[in-house]
């Protein structure tokens, strides 16, 4: 709604300036001052009548660009910086981004990892599921698209679990999981381990540039 007033201030700014900056300066005819015949000149007015509607214009772009962002109650704001999801989040009410730079949509971000589960389920049906309790999954690997909801968390690598052996959330490849046992990782072990297939994997899809989300996993508009 701030927005949509800001656009409507710059094109009222316009709208002023055209009237009367340039419509009524040439409009105007000569006049009489005692013997002397003056004929206005109107380039001032002219002036300031194109400063004014670039004021203007640049008042209904930055409108348009949509600074001001509301998060709803119950929502989080996801904050990018040219596709790159941020740490930082918004919490509930009004705020102010930059809009060259940064986008907010918790809305987008949800929809797009739902679309892509589903497209993954048609396609290997045999290798994944969706089915949230583990008797059910039968083996498969389970695809959690609700990690990207409000007030989801997900565990980190490296990550210390509230067990008495200290075990540690810790990054595999593929052939490892058939033959690893998850209490191998520990505080104590995993240090050694760093130089493993799985932790490599890792640091390189860390440096891997940002990727921004296709278009066909975000909701039509």
């Amino acid at each position: 709604m701030i927005n949509l007033l800001i656009v409507l201030a710059g094109l009222v700014v316009i709208a002023a300036s055209v009237v009367f900056g340039i419509l009524n300066p040439l409009r105007r005819g000569p006049t009489i001052v005692g013997n002397q015949r003056i004929v206005p000149a109107p380039q001032r007015h002219l002036l300031g009548g194109v400063i004014g509607i670039a004021i203007g214009g640049i008042i209904a772009i930055i409108g348009l660009a949509g600074p001001f962002v509301e998060v709803p109650a119950g929502n989080v704001g996801v904050v990018t910086n040219f596709g790159q999801v941020q740490t930082v989040t918004l919490e509930p009410g009004l705020h102010i981004v930059a809009p060259i730079q940064r986008h907010v949509s918790s809305e987008e971000l949800r929809h797009a990892a739902n679309r892509l589960t589903e497209m993954v389920l048609e396609r290997r049906p045999d290798l994944v599921t969706a089915e949230f309790r583990k008797a059910d999954r039968g083996g498969k690997v389970m695809l959690d698209p609700s990690r990207n909801s409000t007030g989801a968390t997900v565990v980190a690598p490296y990550s210390p679990r509230a067990r008495d052996e200290a075990t540690v959330s810790f990054p595999l490849v593929q052939e490892e999981l058939r033959r690893t046992d998850p209490s191998a990782f520990t505080v104590g072990t995993v240090p050694k381990l760093l130089d493993r297939k799985g932790p490599r994997a890792w640091s390189e899809a860390e440096r891997e540039p940002p990727q921004r989300i296709p278009r066909a996993l975000l909701p039509l508009e």
